[in-house]
C-alpha cells in the first residue's frame, strides 16, 4: 500500500506532514458524537415545546431546517472520521 506521507516526502522534501495521535482523534470523534446527540435532543425539545406540526408552518419549517443541519453535520463528521482512520495522518 502506498502511503501519502511517503509520496509527499519524496516529492516535497521540505514539507512536514503532521500526524495526529489516535487518542486525540478518538477524543474529537467522541466530541462530534456528543454534538450530534445534543442536536437531536434540541430538535426533540423544540418539536415538543413549539408543537412543530404542519398546522404550525413556521415551527415546522424551522424544525425541518434544524433536522437538515443535524443530518448534514452527521454526514460531514462521519465522512471525515472515516477518511482520517483510513489515511496515514494518524499515528
Amino acid at each position: 500500500m502506498i502511503k501519502l506521507t511517503k509520496i509527499l516526502s519524496e516529492t516535497y522534501p521540505n514539507v512536514n506532514v503532521k500526524k495526529a495521535k489516535k487518542s486525540d482523534v478518538k477524543k474529537m470523534e467522541r466530541m462530534a458524537n456528543k454534538i450530534l446527540s445534543d442536536m437531536k435532543k434540541l430538535n426533540k425539545m423544540f418539536e415538543k415545546l413549539h408543537d412543530a406540526r404542519t398546522s404550525n408552518p413556521s415551527a415546522y419549517r424551522t424544525l425541518k431546517d434544524w433536522e437538515m443541519v443535524q443530518s448534514d453535520a452527521s454526514v460531514q463528521y462521519g465522512g471525515w472520521f472515516e477518511y482520517v482512520y483510513d489515511s496515514d495522518n494518524v499515528e
